[in-house]
C-alpha cells in the first residue's frame, strides 16, 4: 500500500530516477539472501541491523538510517541530515 502510495504522489519516480533500487518485501537483502551487495560500496539502509559482510561483501561501508534518511540520500547520492528536502 505504502509503495502505491508514493507513486501515485510521484514520490517512487524520484527516487527511482535518482538511483534507488527497491528490493522485496523481506529479509532478503539484509540478511544476504539472493542479491549481495559487491566490494567497496557505500549502502545506506533503514534495517534494524549491521553486521561486517551480512548485506554482501565485508569491504563494503553498510549505513544504517531513518527511512527519511535513507530516502533523502537516494534523492542526493549522498547521506546528510533529510530536514534539508522537507518543505
Amino acid at each position: 500500500m505504502d509503495q502505491e502510495t508514493a507513486r501515485a504522489e510521484g514520490t517512487l519516480g524520484v527516487l527511482e530516477a535518482a538511483g534507488a533500487k527497491l528490493f522485496a518485501t523481506a529479509c532478503g537483502a539484509c540478511a544476504g539472501y539472493g542479491y549481495r551487495f559487491g566490494p567497496n560500496l557505500n549502502i545506506i539502509s533503514s534495517i534494524a541491523r549491521n553486521f561486517k559482510g551480512r548485506m554482501g561483501d565485508p569491504a563494503s561501508n553498510v549505513y544504517l538510517g531513518s527511512p527519511y534518511t535513507v530516502a533523502a540520500a537516494a534523492v542526493r547520492g549522498t547521506i546528510g541530515d533529510p530536514r534539508e528536502l522537507l518543505g
